[in-house]
């Protein structure tokens, strides 16, 4: 699976690649600093994954993840984000995002998350699914 990164810091695409390398199966194409460029990368590379940083819950983030999911539907898209809130989540996955990740993730949620989104199931980190689940046996 050919899978894109897009990530501000260079630092973190460089971690990134690595851990997504070391996975059986998955090949980064392509590397991207911003949306923009992401957008430019995923036209040209038409990956099977893109892994997308969120780094704040701004408007801007959350309609590229809408134009991306409309306009590349064989793109599945993981979100990570560097703030989990179940608010969050739930936005980017109606907007068309296959997985979340917060900031609390490790190497094997982005390799279930990964799998999942690539397979064209939903993922969320651990943390924000038991915070759901508890919301929902919670109610009488």
């Amino acid at each position: 699976m050919r899978v894109l990164i897009e990530e501000t810091c260079q630092l973190h695409r460089a971690g990134l690649r690595s851990l997504i390398e070391a996975m059986p199966g998955l090949e980064v194409v392509a590397e991207a600093r911003d949306i923009g460029e992401a957008f430019e990368l995923i036209a040209l590379h038409r990956p099977e994954l893109a892994v997308l940083e969120l780094p704040t819950p701004s408007g801007i983030g959350l309609q590229a993840i809408s134009r991306l999911s409309a306009t590349y539907t064989e793109t599945a898209l993981v979100i990570t984000a560097s703030q989990g809130s179940l608010e969050l989540a739930r936005e980017t996955l109606s907007r068309g995002a296959r997985a979340f990740l917060g900031p609390e993730c490790g190497t094997s949620e982005l390799e279930l998350a990964l799998q999942a989104a690539v397979q064209g199931h939903v993922f969320l980190s651990p943390n924000l699914s038991s915070q759901l689940l508890h919301g929902v046996l919670q109610r009488p």
